[in-house]
């Protein structure tokens, strides 16, 4: 436990004169309040969380880490958001692929700066393409291995000519909700 906690202190001291905060693959099963620490005068303009066993992501991050343009939490057991996140306005790359969520995180649709976002391997079945589009500024969307129902299929097809999507065929099975 002493090694992890050491570990998570050195890459906190690394990421201040980089700001880039990389805790991947450290073990976390929660952001400790110590990380918001380290970075109370000096902002990070990445983060790396990836890789983890984290649940939850405390409300705290977007005001803490406002000025974050990267914010990778893939490979975790996240199922919701904060809508905190709002706060985080240069957010430009999401990454939340391999995680737990079902339902699409409603705060992404809030994300202005959004341009890229990872979604792959969850259990998404709804995503409202015409909403996250709509600030103009989302380049690359991957909504692969999601079990999209026929609507969210159907505006994807519409709109794949205004953004990169990377997406899984529709399941013959699904249902034209």
């Amino acid at each position: 436990m002493a090694a992890e906690v050491a570990e998570v202190a050195n890459r906190c001291r690394e990421g201040q004169s980089t700001r880039q905060l990389d805790l991947s693959k450290c073990g976390l099963k929660s952001i400790p309040d110590a990380v918001f620490f380290f970075f109370s005068e000096t902002k990070p303009e990445t983060c790396d969380f990836s890789q983890n066993v984290l649940k939850r992501i405390p409300a705290k991050i977007g005001q803490k880490f406002s000025q974050v343009t990267v914010f990778n939490m893939s490979g975790n057991c996240i199922s919701e958001l904060p809508t905190s996140l709002v706060a985080m306005t240069a957010l430009s790359t999401i990454d939340l692929s391999n995680n737990q969520f079902s339902i699409f995180p409603e705060v992404l649709y809030s994300l202005s700066s959004l341009e890229d976002l990872n979604v792959e391997n969850n259990e998404i079945k709804s995503i409202n393409i015409h909403s996250l589009l709509q600030s103009g500024k989302l380049k690359k969307l991957n909504v692969k291995c999601n079990p999209l129902n026929g609507e969210t299929h159907l505006a994807i097809e519409e709109c794949k000519h205004k953004v990169t999507l990377e997406y899984s065929e529709q399941d013959p099975m699904a249902q034209m909700d």
